[in-house]
């Protein structure tokens, strides 16, 4: 209509103050992204009104319940913005998402060697959600990579091993969008409940201007035992029958505390014959990962 613009979905006065804006991807799209509302000239709020949740952080492995400042509904894996801080998005030299990574702290990513280019810079995409949208209320930030340091003993033929830590230029905002893993020897006497470990990250090389959903943060159930997680071997294996296309390189797999204080489990190294997923176990990495953080 003439003198209606798209514009951020909190950039219209529209009257109608909500904790979290409702998210549907579900839902028809119009002439706006999904992420855009039609708004009268009259209506537009040139800046965006001071946000009500305060940003500064300084925990790890804490969730968003829900999302940040908006709730996604949806019927698949799809998660809602921020709800899961910790991961990120690493890029290369083109800006393309080669591989999902996990921060252990503000300035260290964790994630599979197996799925980055040694040629060029590369790029973590911390805070992002919708990797091909600017339209999210709080933007994300870029850090370039600094060192790039493979596991010492990492085999490419077997993928044993297969971990790789990204040092950055320069830390991360402490911020609600941008949280870092909780790592296992900050366990102290807390306990995991590994009924309820999961993954997180984007679908490699897979992406759609027509469907959000294919460009969004997912969240896979990730059935594990105790015994996997506590026992010698350096893998961690799952049998994940509901979503033996989805390919989450370098993702991490996280089990929360009861108090629901997530710590990293294993990072996504490969799948085998479809319907399992592999992950390298972190706990018989942490004296290597120790010397870098």
């Amino acid at each position: 209509m003439i003198n209606e613009f798209c514009v951020k979905l909190n950039q219209c006065a529209t009257g109608i103050r909500t904790p979290k804006l409702n998210i549907d991807l579900n839902k028809p799209r119009g002439e706006c992204h999904y992420l855009e509302t039609c708004c009268e000239r009259s209506k537009i709020i040139e800046s965006s009104p001071p946000l009500d949740v305060d940003l500064t952080h300084d925990q790890c492995g804490i969730t968003n319940e829900d999302g940040l400042y908006m709730t996604v509904q949806s019927k698949n894996q799809e998660t809602s913005f921020a709800q899961y801080p910790w991961v990120v998005a690493i890029l290369d030299s083109e800006s393309k998402h080669i591989c999902n990574g996990v921060l252990i702290s503000h300035t260290v990513v964790l994630s599979a060697a197996n799925c980055l280019t040694l040629n060029g810079n590369l790029t973590v995409s911390g805070g992002d959600w919708d990797l091909l949208s600017t339209n999210e209320i709080v933007p994300h930030e870029n850090r370039l990579v600094k060192d790039i340091i493979i596991h010492k003993k990492y085999v490419s033929t077997t993928l044993k091993n297969n971990l790789v830590l990204l040092i950055l230029e320069s830390a991360f905002s402490r911020t609600r969008h941008i949280v870092p893993i909780c790592m296992f020897h900050d366990l102290g006497s807390s306990k995991l409940n590994t009924t309820r470990c999961f993954a997180t990250g984007w679908k490699i090389n897979k992406y759609s201007m027509s469907d959000p959903k294919e460009n969004i943060v997912l969240k896979l159930d990730i059935p594990t035992k105790t015994a996997a997680i506590n026992g010698r071997d350096a893998m961690i294996k799952s049998r994940v029958i509901p979503y033996p296309y989805r390919n989450l390189k370098g993702a991490p797999l996280v089990c929360p505390t009861e108090r629901n204080q997530y710590f990293l489990l294993g990072i996504w190294s490969y799948q085998e014959n479809g319907n399992y997923v592999v992950f390298e176990k972190i706990v018989r990495n942490l004296k290597w990962i120790k010397d870098y953080l």
